[in-house]
Parts: structure tokens; C-alpha cells; sequence
């Protein structure tokens, strides 16, 4: 997607506000930032092809502004974020930010865009300036990035930092507030303000490149002009089946960014079926025992909510807060820890509780992948249950909303508030965890030999004379032939011997 933020003193006539945004659109811009827009909204508000969404600052007047093109974005909501309490002497306002979020139309991806204007007269040689715009800048700074970490998913913030990122302290000091933002590359050539690189992004989860300097004919800022790309997540599971209950296409759900995991167990030996999807996690692992490994299918994209848990009416959400939903096939019931009617735990399900190192490093395997390619955590709940002191809503372990909402990493439905349901029970989370992290899993326990079956002493007497027989004609072979003549003579007495034995 290709972005534009133009900043300055918009001194300049709307004429010239006007060629600029013609030039940029023309040239398939998405998204077009603004800062002190305030005396060319009119000019702005002419070009239908992109939407407009304007915040507001403390005299209520607009100060920051971000058009987006209709065709493939759509504006999910507009927010006005207050940075700092603290009052910016030379504007005799307060610092703002305006946030938008969008959705792609074709993929129903969203990501969150801010337009910022930060105090100027605070670039000091090493550091920011000790003065009252600098105190305000520091505010300013810290509330914008409380702010942006709250936030899931992709992010960029763009806009005049009235900072040189050219320099060295500048980046160590945005390093310092956004540490995993990356900034824009210092590949384009010139200034946004005379020498001065002080208009650029900061991005989570969105590749900045191709950086370039443009003229801006309304401003006495020049445009920063950049490519931006959704860093692409693998949305299935590469050892998942995607095709035999995959239910998204009936149950869309909502777009989401994973960022913390719910485990279940089914209750069940075999692959649920989750009444057509309406009930259906994320993925489902089944034991294949004799393989000694998981089998896996899934049901929905990683960043799509599911649908295993219960959801109230107010409280809190469920299903749609970033979670990211397994089910284990098997048990957690200590009831069926040995035996389940005629099946056998280890043999024909597993109780999970005791659940062998190979499905614990199959498990492991995958949150590492969760890891990896969505960020979620390899942390998570400290507690896990036994069942059934793990059930019901009040049981001690059952999250706060406060507790859920924090949550970054795993729990076990037993954690989930709303919930009544107590699986997994007493998983070994701490040893998955383990496995996870690179430890060695033990591995599975060779089958023993079986003994073999005592010979009786009818079988131990006819071993002994053919042992004999043999002996005897292998040293007949060897003799003169007087003395073989001898020995083949008793060995046709041992073999006579041995056929008049008993059978049994």
C-alpha cells in the first residue's frame, strides 16, 4: 500500500492543496496524512475518491487528518487520542493524535493508522531540549506509547516528529518508547524541512520501504512518500487438514489478532463434530497412539475468532478477544484416567493430565509455531486445576476480566471468565511449556520384550539329543573311517532315541 504524509504550515493557497493531493492520487496513493490542516478542509473534502477523517485538537479545531481510499479501504472508526495533559506553550493547545482504523475490503484485514503533530523547538544536539516544550514532548511521547501498546495489530504512526531521525540519539530515543516499531529507513535521499529528516513513521506489524522526498507545492515541508506492507501471517497450521471440517466459510466470524490461546479437551475419543462448526475452536489435535503423534485439523484462520466458548451478554468478551482456541481429543476426567467402558487411557485415548512426553512435545510444537508466526507468548496461566475442582464459575481459578483482558500467552478453559467448564484440568502446562522453550523430550518407553515361553521337559530332552547328534556327526566327519563308522552309529542311536520321545 502506498502512503504520503504531507505536514507544515499550511500557509500556502488551496489551489495549491489541490494540486498536491490531484498529483498523489493520481499516482494510487491509499492513504494521504495531514497535519495542520485546519485552513484547507474545504480542499481536502473535494477529492470523493478518498474518505476523510479529521481529529480535533483543544480549541476543538482540526489538526491532523488522514484521507483513505474508498475503493479498497473502509473506516472501521475515527478517535481524537489526548497524549498529554500538559500544554504545549507556543501552541497554547494541547497534544493530540488521530487514530483511524481500517480494513482491507478484499481480505478483511484491519490495521490501526496515527497522524501525530509533536511540539517543535526541542531537537537539541544530544538529546531533547530541557525547556517547557521538551517537558511536553516527554509527556507526550510516554502517552502516545501506553497508548499504541494496547493496541492489537498492525500499527503505523505517522507524522511531523519535529525530530531528526538522522540522528543517533533520535532513534535510540523512539527505540527506547516503541521497541518493537521499526522506523522508516534512512535510504531517501534530502530533508522533509530543509536538511531536517523530521516527517516519518513508526510501524508494528508493517514493512516500511521504498522511502522518497517529494516536492508538496502547499506547504513549506516537503512530502515523505513511502511503501507499506501487512507483514503476511501464516494463517493454518502447515501440518493441519484445512479441508475436512473447515467451517469459516459458514461462520466468517470477526477479524482479529491473535494474541493469546485457549486449550479445551473434547471429552471425547474421536473428532468432534462440533454441531456443523457452531461450537468449533480454532484447530483440533487428535492422538494417533500407535504413531505416537498428533493429528490436526482446523477450523478457522489464526486471526479469525471461534466459537468454544460461552460469551454473556455484557461482561466481557470471549470468543472475539484475540484468543486463539485448541481442543485436545481425550479427557481431563479423573474418572477416566485408567479406563473409559472397554477402552484403555494410553492405548485408545489419552487422559490428558497424564498425557505421554511425545503428545506434550507435539503440543509444544505447535504454540511454538503460535509463537513464532502470531506472537503469543510462551507463557501463560501458573495454575492449572485438577477436574472437577477446576469447574464452574467460581471456581479459584477463574480469571477476573481484568485478568483476561491482560492475558498474553495460554489458559485452559477452566481460566476463561463466563465459563463454567473446567478442561484441561491438570495439564502439565509447565512441561509443555518446557518442550517448547528447546527442551529435550524423554523419549517413549521401548515395548519389553516378551520372555520367552519356559520349554517343557519332553522339549528340553529332544533339544539336548539334537545338540548331541549334531556334535557327534561333525566329529565323525572329521575322523578315520573306522573310528566315523563308530560315531555315525551313535548318532543314529541318539536320533532314534529322540523321534521315540513324546510328542508334548
Amino acid at each position: 500500500m502506498k502512503s504520503l504524509h504531507a505536514s507544515g504550515e499550511w500557509n500556502r493557497p488551496d489551489s495549491g492543496v489541490r494540486m498536491g493531493v490531484e498529483a498523489w492520487v493520481a499516482q494510487g496513493a491509499d492513504f494521504l496524512s495531514h497535519t495542520e490542516v485546519r485552513l484547507h478542509l474545504d480542499a481536502l473534502k473535494t477529492f470523493t475518491t478518498m474518505r476523510l477523517c479529521r481529529g480535533t485538537g483543544t480549541d476543538g479545531q482540526p489538526e491532523c487528518a488522514l484521507q483513505v481510499r474508498n475503493d479498497r479501504w473502509r473506516v472501521v472508526s475515527v478517535e481524537t487520542v489526548r497524549l498529554s495533559t500538559l500544554v504545549i506553550p507556543r501552541r497554547k493547545a494541547r497534544c493530540y493524535a488521530l487514530h483511524v482504523i481500517v480494513e482491507d475490503r478484499k481480505t478483511g484485514q484491519r490495521h490501526h493508522r496515527l497522524v501525530v503533530h509533536m511540539p517543535s523547538g526541542v531537537d537539541g544536539l544530544r538529546g531533547l531540549k530541557n525547556n517547557a516544550q521538551g517537558k511536553v514532548y516527554r509527556s507526550a511521547l510516554v502517552g502516545l506509547a501506553a497508548y499504541v501498546d494496547e493496541l492489537d495489530g498492525p500499527v503505523v504512526i505517522t507524522g511531523d516528529w519535529n525530530l531528526h531521525l538522522r540522528k543517533k540519539w533520535v532513534r535510540a530515543l523512539l527505540a527506547k518508547h516503541f521497541p518493537d516499531f521499526a522506523h522508516t529507513p534512512l535510504t531517501a535521499k534530502g530533508g522533509t524541512h530543509g536538511k531536517r529528516f523530521i516527517d516519518f513513521s513508526l510501524a508494528r506489524g508493517i514493512d516500511l520501504s521504498d522511502p522518497r522526498i517529494v516536492p508538496n507545492p502547499a506547504s513549506d515541508h516537503r512530502a515523505l512518500a513511502e511503501h507499506q506492507e501487512i507483514t503476511v501471517k501464516d494463517q493454518t497450521y502447515p501440518k493441519a487438514d484445512t479441508t475436512t471440517q473447515w467451517f469459516q466459510s459458514r461462520y466468517p466470524g470477526s477479524s482479529m489478532d491473535a494474541n493469546c490461546g485457549v486449550l479445551h479437551t473434547t471429552e471425547s475419543t474421536d473428532w468432534p463434530g462440533y454441531n456443523g462448526g457452531a461450537t468449533a475452536p480454532n484447530v483440533t489435535a487428535k492422538p494417533n497412539i500407535p504413531a505416537k503423534r498428533l493429528l490436526w485439523r482446523q477450523h478457522f484462520d489464526m486471526d479469525r475468532s471461534s466459537r468454544a466458548l460461552q460469551n454473556d451478554a455484557g461482561g466481557v468478551e470471549t470468543n472475539t478477544l484475540n484468543v486463539a482456541q485448541v481442543e485436545l481429543v481425550g479427557t481431563c476426567d479423573p474418572a477416566h484416567r485408567t479406563s473409559w467402558g472397554k477402552m484403555r487411557a494410553g492405548v485408545d485415548y489419552i487422559y490428558w493430565p497424564d498425557a505421554p512426553d511425545w503428545a506434550l512435545a507435539a503440543l509444544a510444537e505447535f504454540l511454538r509455531w503460535c509463537d513464532t508466526e502470531h506472537g503469543i507468548p510462551l507463557a501463560g496461566a501458573q495454575v492449572w486445576l485438577v477436574y472437577p475442582a477446576s469447574y464452574g464459575q467460581s471456581n479459584p481459578n477463574r480469571f477476573t476480566f481484568a485478568q483476561w483482558r491482560a492475558l498474553k500467552g495460554w489458559c485452559g478453559h477452566q481460566h476463561v471468565p463466563e465459563n463454567d467448564h473446567g478442561d484441561p484440568g491438570n495439564l502439565d502446562f509447565a512441561r509443555v511449556l518446557e518442550l517448547a522453550k528447546g527442551v529435550t523430550p524423554t523419549p517413549p518407553k521401548p515395548d519389553p520384550k516378551p520372555k520367552p515361553a519356559k520349554k517343557s521337559r519332553v522339549q528340553q530332552a529332544r533339544a539336548g539329543l539334537t545338540e548331541a547328534a549334531a556334535i557327534l556327526m561333525a566329529a565323525a566327519r572329521a575322523a578315520r573311517p573306522g573310528r566315523a563308522h563308530a560315531l555315525k552309529t551313535e548318532v543314529r542311536k541318539i536320533r532314534e532315541a529322540r523321534n521315540n520321545l513324546p510328542k508334548k
